[in-house]
C-alpha cells in the first residue's frame, strides 16, 4: 500500500477503482469510481457521473479554486485533493481518499457520503441569536435536486441552475415545459427562481450554439408553465448592464406573443439579475433599479472577471465582504429583494459575516441547509475577520482593534 499527502480542496472520504484521465476525450466513457486527472473535470462530467463518483485527484498544482466544478463537488460531497506532482497508478487500482491522505492499494471499503450532524431539517426562516430572521432557500441543478429540496423545510429554491438539465443536449420546448411544471408541482407553492442557461467554459458550453433560439425556446417554456401559477421568477445570469435585462424582457414578450399566436396558454414572468462580476457590483444601483429581485453569486464575484481583476489572483474575503456591503446598501435603498448564493456560504466565517452585514436571504445546497441554519442560529456574527460591525459599514479587525477601519461610502 502506498500513501501520498495532498492538498484538500473538498474534504471528505471516498474509495473506489481509480481511472486515470488525461484529456477531455478520455472522460466521455468513464467507468471507474474515482478519477485521477491533470485538469479539473468539467461540470458536465461531474453532473453525469455524480452518483458513482467517489473522489477526484488532480495531480498538478494549478486549479481553479472557485470553478463551478469545485462547487458541484462540494455540493455532492465528493472529495477533491490536489497533488504537486504527477501520480501514476496501475489500471484497476483501488484508491482511497481520506481528506488530504491518499492510499493506493488499500482494500476497498464502502463509504457513505452523507452530511454529518443528524437528520434535522433547516427551517425556512432561521433566527439569529438577537432575533433577526434569515430566509433559507435551496440551490439545485436538476429535477433530482428539486426532489431533494422539496423534502427540506427551506422556503423554496433560490437558484435552479437550468444548465444542469442540458447533459444530453439542450432539451426542446416540450421537455423543458415538463421539467418546469414538475418543479413547481414538487415545490408546492414555495418560492422558485429559475436561472436561465448560463453558458461559459467552466459550466456548460455548446459550440456553434444559436443563443437567440436557445433562450427564445426556454422563455417560451417558462411562459407556458407560468400559465398554471400566478407568475414564475426568472434570473438572468452574469448581468453587467441593464441593457442585458431589458433585452431579455423584450425576448420574453416575443415568446409570449408566439405562444398566443399558437393558441397556447401563457403567464407572467418576473425578471431578476445575477450579480456575479466586479463590473456588475460597481453598477449595482442601476441593476437593482430595473430588476424585480437580485441574486449575488459569490463564487463568480470572488474570481477575476474579464479585464477588471477585483481581487487579483488570490481570493480576499475582506475585499469580497466590502463589495457585498456595497450591493446590500444599493438594494436596500431601492427596496430590491437580495439573495446570496454560492459555495462560499459553506464557510462559517463568510456566512456569519454576511449575516452581520445585513444579508437576510441565503441559498445553499439542500444538504447544507441544516448546517447553515445551525450556523445562523448558534454563532455570533463576527469571525476572525471582524470582531465588531455596525450597519454604517465600520468594522474593527483583530489585527488592528485599536484603529477602526472605515469602508468606502455606502459599502
Amino acid at each position: 500500500m502506498r500513501q501520498i499527502k495532498g492538498t484538500v480542496v473538498c474534504s471528505g472520504r471516498g474509495s473506489g477503482i481509480a481511472v486515470q484521465i488525461r484529456g477531455l476525450e478520455e472522460s466521455r466513457n468513464f467507468t471507474g469510481e474515482l478519477v485521477v486527472t491533470d485538469r479539473m473535470p468539467p461540470s458536465k462530467f461531474i453532473l453525469r457521473y455524480r452518483k458513482n463518483l467517489r473522489g477526484v485527484i488532480i495531480d498538478r498544482r494549478e486549479y481553479e479554486k472557485f470553478s463551478h466544478s469545485v462547487v458541484l463537488l462540494r455540493e455532492y460531497q465528493i472529495p477533491l485533493v490536489v497533488l504537486s506532482q504527477p501520480l501514476h497508478i496501475a489500471k484497476g487500482s483501488v484508491v482511497e481518499i481520506d481528506d488530504g491522505d491518499i492510499y493506493i492499494g488499500r482494500t476497498k471499503k464502502p463509504v457513505v457520503l452523507t452530511e454529518k450532524g443528524g437528520g434535522l431539517q433547516a427551517p425556512g426562516e432561521a433566527e439569529t441569536p438577537d432575533g433577526r430572521s434569515v430566509t433559507l432557500l435551496s440551490t439545485v441543478w436538476d429535477l433530482e435536486g428539486v426532489a431533494e429540496a422539496s423534502k427540506t423545510d427551506t422556503s423554496g429554491i433560490g437558484v435552479f441552475r437550468t444548465e444542469g438539465i442540458t447533459l444530453e443536449g439542450i432539451p426542446g420546448f416540450a421537455k423543458q415545459l415538463e421539467i418546469y411544471r414538475r418543479t413547481l408541482q414538487l415545490m408546492g407553492g414555495r418560492e422558485v427562481y429559475f436561472r436561465l442557461f448560463d453558458f461559459c467554459e467552466d459550466k456548460i458550453w455548446f459550440e456553434n450554439a444559436d443563443l437567440y433560439e436557445i433562450y427564445f425556446t426556454q422563455l417560451c417554456a417558462l411562459c407556458c408553465a407560468a400559465a398554471e401559477v400566478e407568475y414564475i421568477n426568472v434570473l438572468l445570469p452574469n448581468v453587467n448592464h441593464t441593457m442585458q435585462l431589458r433585452g431579455m424582457v423584450r425576448l420574453a414578450n416575443r415568446a409570449a406573443d408566439r405562444l398566443r399566436a399558437d393558441k397556447r396558454p401563457t403567464g407572467r414572468l418576473r425578471f431578476g439579475s445575477m450579480i456575479e462580476t466586479a463590473q456588475a457590483a460597481m453598477v449595482a444601483c442601476e441593476i437593482c433599479a430595473v430588476s424585480d429581485f437580485v441574486a449575488v453569486g459569490l463564487n463568480g464575484l470572488s474570481r477575476m472577471s474579464g479585464d477588471f481583476p477585483l481581487f487579483g489572483e488570490e481570493y480576499n474575503e475582506r475585499a469580497l465582504l466590502r463589495v457585498c456591503k456595497l450591493i446590500m446598501s444599493e438594494a436596500e435603498k431601492l427596496g430590491c429583494q437580495l439573495t446570496f448564493c454560492g459555495d462560499l456560504l459553506g464557510s462559517h466565517e463568510m456566512l456569519t459575516n454576511l449575516i452581520g452585514l445585513g444579508a437576510r436571504r441565503i441559498a445553499v445546497a439542500p444538504k447544507r441547509a441544516q448546517r447553515a441554519a445551525l450556523t445562523i442560529s448558534h454563532s455570533s456574527y463576527y469571525s476572525s475577520i471582524m470582531t465588531a460591525l455596525d450597519r454604517s459599514g465600520k468594522f474593527i479587525t483583530r489585527e488592528d482593534a485599536e484603529e477602526p477601519c472605515i469602508l468606502a461610502s455606502g459599502c
